[in-house]
């Protein structure tokens, strides 16, 4: 397995110290079209000329550290393989790429316990924001990300009253809808398959289909 280029490498190729390869890889342009370090233009173009040659890959890790955000977003499904939140999953991943952001995804399965591992880990990751979806007993997990000043926006469940954004849909009224089109097609032995849990997105399906 090739080895991990490091600025040690780098400088030690350069014959320049390692503060300077520091430097010169961190030597962004301000807003007052300034480096913010002054080094020799020459001595900038050897060490990146070296940098390219022996394929320096500055990890995400390092980049967090110096910049103090990691650019990413943990966005926690309930499946992402099913049609509905696969569409979304699409069109988060593309609205966070037009900002400058990637996003890490994963499903819940509607485990609680899984969830709670998941936040954690993206946590530990670095991320700056979550959006979940959250499930029944995941309270806590949703309370430690807020105690923890991580930005949240719960997505398609009104369970928990929690003081954070909510985007929801009108599961009632897209209900109503459905079995309305139905009846406007002369159905009308109609029925439901639901599910035992019971999160505010299911029975306000219910509730929708009784309704109509």
């Amino acid at each position: 397995m090739p080895k991990n280029v490091t600025i040690k490498d780098i400088a030690a190729e350069a014959g320049v110290s390692i503060a300077l390869v520091s430097f010169v890889m961190n030597n962004r342009i301000g807003s007052d079209g300034k480096r913010k370090y002054r080094v020799n233009e020459a001595t900038r173009e050897k060490i990146l000329e070296v940098a390219r040659r022996l394929n320096y890959q500055p990890s995400s890790a390092a980049r967090m550290l110096r910049s103090g955000h990691s650019k990413v977003i943990g966005v926690l499904l309930s499946d992402i393989s099913n049609v509905f939140y696969g569409e979304i999953a699409r069109q988060l991943e593309e609205m966070a790429f037009l900002h400058g952001y990637t996003v890490l995804f994963g499903s819940t399965d509607e485990c609680p316990d899984k969830l709670g591992v998941l936040v954690r880990s993206f946590m530990d990751k670095g991320v700056e924001g979550f959006i979940i979806v959250p499930c029944e007993g995941s309270e806590d997990s949703l309370r430690h990300v807020i105690d923890m000043r991580v930005p949240l926006v719960v997505m398609d469940r009104k369970d928990f009253d929690l003081p954070v954004p909510r985007i929801l849909l009108d599961n009632c009224g897209a209900m109503k809808k459905a079995v309305e089109l139905l009846v406007g097609r002369n159905i009308r032995k109609i029925d439901m398959l639901s599910y035992t849990m019971r999160m505010s997105s299911i029975a306000d399906r219910e509730a929708g289909l009784w309704r109509a």
